[in-house]
């Protein structure tokens, strides 16, 4: 079993663990500037080091804080090119009307992906777009 990015196809997983904890997984060769983001918006590597493709931020971060830096890297890292996918509830103005995880975690990829919106719009049929009405020239009043 790999890591969760590599179970996921991404490059980064944001998400909150049960401890309240918000981890950020990265895949194995993820490049430095990815990891800087990372550093920038507040997230550590863990002290053992054991597992240095993961960072946390500190736990006596407030839930505000903890939402807008996860949102932040997310959004920085996504502007990038890179594959992201952030627990709903930590990106910052999602409102999901689905209770699916699944169906939440690929909602939030989108709102927060531009690659992912774009594999997305490849696998959707085309919207049919109804034609806009001629607007009526108005006639011109006599004085």
């Amino acid at each position: 079993m790999g890591n969760l990015t590599d179970d996921h196809g991404t490059d980064v997983e944001i998400l909150r663990w049960a401890d309240g904890l918000v981890w950020a997984h990265c895949r194995t060769s993820l490049p430095e500037p990815a990891h800087q983001i990372l550093r920038s918006c507040g997230f550590t590597a863990p002290l053992d080091s054991a597992d240095p493709v993961s960072y946390r931020l500190p736990k006596e971060m407030a839930d505000p804080d903890q939402r807008l830096a996860a949102s932040s890297a997310s959004s920085l890292l996504s502007d990038l090119g890179f594959a992201v996918a952030i627990d709903p509830d930590l990106a910052v103005g999602y409102t999901g009307a689905t209770h699916n995880i699944a169906e939440q975690r690929l909602a939030a990829a989108r709102r927060t992906s531009p690659a992912a919106a774009r594999a997305d719009a490849t696998t959707r049929p085309p919207t049919t777009t109804a034609a806009v009405p001629a607007a009526k020239v108005p006639q011109q009043r006599k004085r």
